[in-house]
Formats: structure tokens, C-alpha cells, sequence
């Protein structure tokens, strides 16, 4: 039978939101870390988020992590 996995107790406690908190660290891991790849990115993810419920909402951490802006010329 399928067991849930459940929201880690240290988050519940402190009433914590996913969305807040992954948005938060990826903003502030672009700060420290601008521009990584996808494999960086998902390397530093499994090191924050190393509790089996968190590990499913890498999507969201890769979507909130800032891109650098790329500007282009006029001539190109």
C-alpha cells in the first residue's frame, strides 16, 4: 500500500509555505550563485532539500531560480 510522505515536522511547526520557501532559497542562492546550470542548480537543490517530500517540488526551486538577462545588440 502507498504510504503519504508528510511535510516535515520542522516546516509544520513553523507553519512554513513550499512555495515561499522554495523562492526564497533559489532567489537567494542566484545571489550568491548567479547563472548555474540545470545540474548545478539541481545539485545544490538536493543538498537544501534533502527530506523525500521536498525532493518532489524541484520543478518549482528550477522555475523560481533567477536566469541571468542576456542582452542583445542592435547588429546582432
Amino acid at each position: 500500500m502507498f504510504e503519504a510522505i508528510s511535510k516535515p515536522e520542522c516546516c509544520v511547526s513553523e507553519d512554513m509555505d513550499c512555495g515561499a520557501c522554495l523562492r526564497t532559497a533559489a532567489h537567494n542562492v542566484a545571489r550568491v550563485c548567479g547563472g548555474m546550470n540545470q545540474g548545478g542548480l539541481r545539485g545544490i537543490f538536493g543538498h537544501l532539500y534533502a527530506h523525500p517530500f521536498c525532493k518532489s517540488k524541484m520543478h518549482l526551486f528550477e522555475r523560481a531560480y533567477p536566469q541571468p538577462l542576456v542582452f542583445l545588440s542592435a547588429s546582432e
